[in-house]
């Protein structure tokens, strides 16, 4: 499927390993759970108010697949993980400010992608029409391909 949705929510456990191990800079991960080789761009940085936040970038030749956040009070602590960036198709949906586990993506038409932490129900608005029932992010994906490319 064409769509890094899955990349990104396997990155949650490679990021909060790294910020804990202080595993920063460029790496290649050959043949990820994706199946195949994925670059990770690691940033660090460190403020006494902000603690330690880093920022993971995987990408490819073709450009950036995901994106996630982690913050860390400190390095002994229980790190946070944010999915900020996730490549659908052409598609990059953004977190949206202030409500977790919700991505938004501008096409031909507004897509935004919703979850809660622990469930496995999706739902995907398209514009204004709402619809409920994904059991899974690859069936929202899907619906999101097939929106846009309905249009070409």
């Amino acid at each position: 499927m064409d769509h890094d949705i899955d990349l990104a929510f396997n990155l949650v456990y490679d990021a909060a390993w790294a910020i804990q191990e202080q595993q920063y800079g460029i790496s290649t991960v050959h043949l990820h759970h994706q199946g195949d080789d994925v670059e990770l761009v690691i940033a660090h940085r460190y403020s006494r108010a902000g603690g330690h936040v880093l920022t993971v970038l995987a990408r490819c030749e073709w450009g950036a697949r995901a994106a996630l956040e982690v913050t860390a009070d400190d390095l002994d602590s229980v790190p946070r993980v944010r999915i900020v960036r996730m490549r659908v198709g052409d598609l990059m949906f953004h977190a949206v400010p202030g409500a977790e586990w919700t991505w938004r993506a501008h096409g031909e038409h507004t897509y935004v992608l919703s979850t809660a932490a622990g469930e496995s129900q999706w739902t995907l608005t398209v514009d204004d029409e709402v619809m409920v029932g994904f059991d899974n992010p690859n069936a929202a994906a899907a619906r999101v391909l097939d929106g846009e490319l309905a249009l070409v």
